[in-house]
């Protein structure tokens, strides 16, 4: 049986890429927040750090936000994902 592909997410990657997007468009930790409806702003500086990432719901709407794919807010290109899941077929 050949090896699957089994993603993971890399928090630091993550962190790289939200703070990336959130810089290149000119949006303010507080705007998130509020986007988001956080009481705090704890949770947005964890998450640029790569010490945490948001939850399934929080990711789909700062995917809407950066106008971007989960998976590209998540650190993965599109093509990277389709080659590894060609490359590893798994057998019943």
């Amino acid at each position: 049986m050949s090896q699957f592909f089994f993603p993971v997410i890399n928090v630091q990657a993550f962190g790289r890429r939200f703070r990336e997007l959130r810089t290149d468009r000119n949006i303010s930790i507080k705007q998130i927040q509020n986007y988001l409806g956080l009481g705090a702003p704890q949770a947005i500086y964890k998450w640029q750090a790569g010490q945490g990432i948001p939850s399934t719901d929080h990711l789909l709407a700062l995917s809407f936000l950066f106008d971007v794919s989960m998976e590209e807010l998540l650190g993965y290109k599109s093509h990277q994902l389709q080659n590894k899941q060609l490359d590893n077929t798994m057998e019943l």
